[in-house]
C-alpha cells in the first residue's frame, strides 16, 4: 500500500468523508492516507487506524459513538462512519451544509474564531459548549472525552438531527436538549 505523506491531495487534506454530510467534525491534525484513498473513493477506517495508530482509533471511536444510529458503534465505525452522514474537516472553514458541527479541542475552537461567551454549557462541568448547530467539545481522547460526556453530547446531536429531520430547524435551548427544567421566573 502506498502512503501519501506529501499532502499533495488538497481535497482530502480539507475534508475526509461524505461531501454533503449531516455531521462534521473539525479537528486540528490530519492522518496519513493511503495513496489510493480519494475523497470520493472508499474510506476504510480499519486501514486508516492501521496506518495511524491508537490516536486515530480513539478519534474514530468517539466519532462513531456520537453518531451511530444504535449501540453498535464498533460496526458503525468500521463499516459506515464517513461514508454517508459524517465528515472530518481539517481546516477552520465551516461546512455550511452540515446540520451539526462538532469542534474538537480548544485550539480548534480558537482557530475557528468562536467567542465562547456566546455559547452555553451543555454539561455541569462545562466541558461541552453549544450555540445553534455548533458543539464545542474536548479533544477526542478518552481522558478528555469520557463515555459519560459522550452520552450527553450524543443526546444533543440526536435531538438536533431529529428537529432538523422534522423540518423544525431552529435555535435549540440547552434546557430542552438536556431535558432539564427551565428556571421558574416569578413576577415580583
Amino acid at each position: 500500500m502506498n502512503l501519501d505523506t506529501s499532502h499533495e491531495k488538497a481535497s482530502i487534506e480539507r475534508l475526509l468523508g461524505a461531501q454533503r454530510s449531516d455531521v462534521v467534525l473539525y479537528i486540528e491534525n490530519t492522518p496519513t492516507f493511503p495513496k489510493e484513498m480519494r475523497v470520493n473513493g472508499p474510506i476504510s477506517i480499519p486501514v486508516l487506524v492501521d496506518l495511524n495508530g491508537n490516536h486515530w482509533r480513539k478519534i474514530f471511536t468517539i466519532f462513531a459513538k456520537l453518531t451511530a444510529p444504535d449501540d453498535n458503534w464498533r460496526g458503525y465505525r468500521d463499516r459506515c462512519l464517513l461514508t454517508k452522514n459524517e465528515a472530518i474537516c481539517f481546516t477552520g472553514q465551516r461546512q455550511e451544509n452540515a446540520q451539526v458541527h462538532i469542534v474538537s479541542g480548544k485550539s480548534c475552537w480558537e482557530r475557528m474564531g468562536f467567542d465562547m461567551g456566546e455559547f452555553m454549557p451543555l454539561d455541569p462541568l462545562q466541558r461541552l459548549w453549544v450555540k445553534d448547530d455548533v458543539l464545542c467539545s474536548p479533544y477526542f481522547d478518552y481522558r478528555q472525552f469520557p463515555n459519560a460526556l459522550i452520552v450527553i453530547a450524543r443526546e444533543w446531536i440526536q435531538a438536533r438531527r431529529l428537529l432538523i429531520k422534522d423540518g423544525l430547524r431552529q435555535e435549540m435551548d440547552c434546557a430542552f436538549i438536556c431535558k432539564k427544567p427551565l428556571p421558574v421566573t416569578r413576577n415580583k
